[in-house]
């Protein structure tokens, strides 16, 4: 998260210690003032450079720099995933598949890494870290089970699991949380 203190960008990353989670601002070296546009909350830019968190993406094109997701980012020379350069994938044809899959038209990435064996062709992500093709459902970017193996009940129950799984995680933080946040969440 970015934010200006005592007359300079910084941005705010996580510390965690004994336990507890503080936010340490960190100087955004040589950021324009002026210039400066926060484009999500990991990413901005300014007149001169691009930034993740509080590095200058030193291979970014400031004019065709944009994100294709909250994490994964586009210009005309670099595909980008948490501000690093991915190398070997087709900029010009990166974009996202949804729940932190991407694509270049030729490959499937998660996390910046090759799904091996995934069929680009139809490829589909029906949760955050969870997708399936043809041939397997996938857990991040490792085919986890062949759906050639499988009924076509057992494909439909086992995607109808993970939703119900990836249901009850966000229903536990919900109730997990302070009320507050629990009431604006839900907008109650």
């Amino acid at each position: 998260m970015y934010r200006i203190k005592n007359g300079e960008w910084k941005y705010l990353g996580n510390r965690i210690s004994n336990g507890k989670v503080s936010s340490i601002p960190v100087k955004v070296k040589n950021a324009d003032l002026e210039s400066f546009k926060i484009l999500n909350h990991l990413y901005a830019k300014d007149k001169n450079n691009v930034y993740f968190q509080n590095k200058k993406i030193i291979s970014a094109d400031l004019k065709t720099f944009s994100l294709i997701d909250d994490l994964n980012a586009k210009d005309k020379n670099h595909a980008y995933f948490l501000g690093e350069s991915l190398y070997g994938i087709e900029p010009e044809n990166f974009f996202s598949i949804g729940n932190g899959y991407t694509t270049d038209g030729k490959q499937v990435y998660y996390g910046g890494k090759h799904v091996y064996e995934a069929d680009h062709n139809s490829f589909q992500s029906f949760a955050i870290g969870r997708a399936f093709d043809v041939n397997h459902i996938f857990l991040h970017h490792e085919p986890e089970v062949s759906i050639c193996d499988l009924s076509m009940k057992e494909v439909e129950e086992y995607i109808e699991h993970s939703f119900k799984c990836e249901k009850n995680k966000t229903l536990f933080r919900i109730n997990h949380m302070d009320t507050e946040k629990r009431h604006q969440l839900l907008g109650t």
